[in-house]
């Protein structure tokens, strides 16, 4: 039962002190379908990494197809942050969604 115990207690320092570098947490379009007939076929998403002190901003755009996708990924990568709450840190810019030679594009405006 001791060893039981101590195996325990070993498996949760482990796990608790093994951390992610907060940059290292990213989400990159090119993981995700970007094909598109019409810009209704592209969805906006938040790129480069996603720990830190402010929620990132829409700054790419994939195919509606893969959102769900995207947005799970997104969601598990998340558990990979430091438990720091994201906040808002100014206003996103407003993002333009185009398709272009069968590619969803975004162009962000401040």
């Amino acid at each position: 039962m001791r060893h039981l115990a101590l195996a325990l207690g070993f498996l949760a320092v482990v796990a608790c002190s093994s951390s992610v570098e907060p940059a290292s947490v990213h989400v990159v379009s090119s993981d995700y379908s970007q094909s598109c007939a019409t810009a209704d076929d592209c969805v906006a998403i938040a790129t480069g990494p996603l720990c830190g002190p402010c929620a990132p901003c829409p700054d790419a755009a994939i195919s509606a197809t893969d959102a769900q996708r995207e947005l799970q990924d997104e969601r598990d990568l998340y558990l990979q942050c430091p438990l720091e709450a994201a906040a808002a840190c100014g206003a996103c810019g407003q993002v333009t969604l185009s398709c272009v030679a069968g590619l969803c594009q975004a162009a962000v405006q401040p």
